[in-house]
Parts: C-alpha cells; structure tokens; sequence
C-alpha cells in the first residue's frame, strides 16, 4: 500500500515509518592506555551485526570522547557508536539483549563500563551477571 501525499503515513506517494526509539553501544578502543585496533574491530563489527539483527538495521559512526581516570587525568578515546532506531514492541522485546552484548563487550574487552544509551538516557553497563534469562 502505498500512502497519498494528502495523509500523515506518506509523503509524494512514498510510504513513511516513525521508529521513535534510538538505541546505541558505544565500543571503545583502548583497554587502559593501550589501543587495541583489531579488537576495536571485531567488537564494533559484532555490535553492528548484533544491532541490526535485532532492530533490523544499524549504523556505525566513529566518535572520539573524554573520560577521567582514577589519577583525574582526562583521557581521550576514539569510539564506534553503533545504533538502531527501533519501535516499542522490538525495544521491550530486546532491551535486555542490548544490556548483555554491552556487558559481553566490557568484559571481553576489560573495560570497567561500556556505554549503552536508549532514547538519550545513557546507560554504564560494567561486566557482571547477564541481564537476560
């Protein structure tokens, strides 16, 4: 079906679909001071892979971000911020997923948290007991 440019749905006889809800991993790049380029790697390609399997979709951009250690030096980190837009039903179905693959990325990345952020409330997710049954 195809909606008429007169109705909400559509646009010049094009089909519209609202997704209102964003949901994104931040993967890091270093484990301490160290980069790690081929892990970076591997996880931003599970994530994104993970991602669209879930939502059926994502997009990866490449950010850079500060953090303070624990000698209150801020650090600078480049990032992959994978994400998915989504609607309700497919984010109460997998929100639980999204929490586990950021926990499996900290872990298997040593990192103290990973960040998840859902509709611009961001989440740490640190390696620890998995969310989903």
């Amino acid at each position: 079906m195809v909606a008429s440019a007169a109705t909400p749905e559509g646009v010049l006889g094009v089909m519209v679909m609202g997704l209102s809800h964003k949901v994104a991993i931040y993967v890091p790049s270093k484990i301490k001071d160290a980069k790690v380029p081929a892990l970076h790697r591997k996880y931003t390609r599970l994530v994104l892979k993970r991602l669209g399997l879930l939502f059926g979709g994502s997009t990866m951009v490449k950010g850079v971000g500060t953090w303070v250690d624990a000698r209150g030096k801020l650090v600078p980190e480049k990032v992959a911020i994978c994400y998915s837009f989504c609607d309700e039903s497919a984010l109460a179905l997998n929100e639980g997923k999204v929490f586990d693959l950021a926990r499996h990325v900290a872990k298997r990345m040593s990192q103290e948290s990973v960040s998840v952020e859902i509709d611009g409330v961001l989440h740490f997710v640190s390696a620890g007991v998995p969310v989903a049954a």
